[in-house]
C-alpha cells in the first residue's frame, strides 16, 4: 500500500508543478546613444555634437544637454519594470549637489546643427527633477516614466534634455558644471537600460489541483456468532440458513442455533487452542456474573432490623430534671 501512495503523491506534485504559473524571467535591454550634444549660452552659434563630452552647468554659462536613444521597444506580452538613465561623469570643476531636470524633446533635432538659438521644442507635460552628486563617476537615474511614454505610443521618441532646475520656492541655486563622455568617446557612453519581464501566465481555466486524501484499509470485520435469531422476513437469508416465514415451525430452535454456531465456529477458523481459551474467559464470566448475583441476593434478604437496629429509649432520672 505505501509504495502505492508513495507514487501517487509524487504524480500530484509533478501535476502541480506543471499548473503553478511560470516564474518571472526578467530581462534588461541596453539602449544605445544615436545622438548627443549641448549648447552653450556664451556661445549661442555653436554646436558641440562632435565634441567627445557632454556638459550641463548653470550660473554664468548655461550648458544645456540634449540625448537621443534607441527606441526603447520590450517585446510583445512583457511588462517595463524601470528604465535607468546612465552617464560617467569625468570632469567637475565644481563638485556638488546638481539639481537637474529631465524630460522629453517635442520635435526632431539634428546634433551637428543644433545650438543654443536652434533648441528643439521641450515637452513639459513630464518632468523629473532630481538631485545628483557631481563628482566623478557613474551616474543612475530613474526615467521609467518618461520611457513608460515611448513604450506605450503614447508619444514618439525624440529624445531627451537635461537642464538645471531652479530649486523650489525660490531658494539659492547651487553653482556647478559638469561633463560627462559622448557616444563619440571611446570611453563609456550614455545608455538607457530598460528592464522588463515575461510573465508566465496561467490557463484561461485553470483546474484545481486535485488533492487526495490518505485512504486507510477498513477493517475486516468478522462474523460472530449470534445465540439467537432475528425475526424472520420474507425472501431474506442470514448467515444462519434460510429464515424466510414459510420456514417449518417443528423444526427445534435448539437444534438450529447449534447447527449455526457450529458453522460460525467453523468460517472464523479458530485453532482448537484459541476455541479453549475463549471457553475459559466465556466460563470465568458466567461465573463472575453469578457471584455478583448470589451476592445481591443476599444483601436483599437482610431485614430493616437487622440493618438499622431500634433506638433504646432513654429515661431521664430526676436529678436529670
Amino acid at each position: 500500500m505505501k509504495p502505492i501512495k508513495s507514487r501517487i503523491l509524487s504524480l500530484l506534485l509533478i501535476l502541480s508543478l506543471c499548473l503553478t504559473p511560470k516564474p518571472v524571467r526578467a530581462k534588461t535591454r541596453i539602449l544605445a546613444t544615436i545622438k548627443d550634444t549641448y549648447v552653450n549660452s556664451l556661445h549661442p552659434e555653436k554646436t558641440h555634437g562632435a565634441a567627445g563630452s557632454v556638459s550641463v552647468s548653470n550660473k554664468i554659462a548655461r550648458r544645456l544637454a540634449y540625448l537621443w536613444f534607441e527606441n526603447p521597444k520590450i517585446p510583445s506580452g512583457s511588462a517595463l519594470d524601470r528604465a535607468i538613465l546612465k552617464f560617467n561623469i569625468f570632469e567637475a570643476p565644481n563638485a556638488g549637489l546638481a539639481r537637474l531636470k529631465i524630460g522629453r524633446t517635442s520635435s526632431d533635432w539634428n546634433e551637428l546643427h543644433l545650438d543654443f538659438n536652434n533648441q528643439p521644442g521641450l515637452d513639459l507635460s513630464q518632468i523629473i527633477e532630481v538631485e545628483i552628486d557631481s563628482h566623478r563617476g557613474l551616474k543612475e537615474i530613474d526615467i521609467t516614466a518618461l520611457a513608460q511614454e515611448w513604450i506605450g505610443d503614447k508619444t514618439g521618441n525624440q529624445g531627451l534634455f537635461i537642464h538645471p532646475a531652479i530649486p523650489p520656492n525660490g531658494g539659492p541655486e547651487t553653482e556647478f558644471v559638469f561633463s560627462f563622455f559622448s557616444r563619440e568617446s571611446a570611453d563609456e557612453p550614455p545608455t538607457v537600460a530598460i528592464e522588463y519581464h515575461f510573465e508566465g501566465l496561467p490557463p484561461a481555466n485553470p483546474s484545481p489541483t486535485p488533492t487526495v486524501s490518505p485512504q486507510l484499509t477498513p477493517p475486516t470485520e468478522k462474523t460472530l456468532p449470534t445465540p439467537f435469531l432475528s425475526k424472520p422476513v420474507s425472501g431474506e437469508t442470514s448467515g444462519f440458513g434460510k429464515t424466510g416465514l414459510n420456514q417449518d415451525p417443528s423444526k427445534s430452535a435448539g437444534t438450529e442455533i447449534t447447527l449455526s454456531f457450529k458453522q460460525e465456529i467453523k468460517k472464523l477458523n479458530l485453532k482448537p487452542l484459541e476455541i479453549a481459551l475463549g471457553g475459559m474467559v466465556l466460563l470465568s464470566g458466567i461465573s463472575s456474573g453469578v457471584f455478583l448475583v448470589l451476592a445481591f441476593v443476599k444483601k436483599e434478604k437482610n431485614t430493616p432490623e437487622q440493618n438499622n437496629p431500634p433506638a433504646t429509649s432513654q429515661k431521664k432520672t430526676p436529678a436529670e430534671d
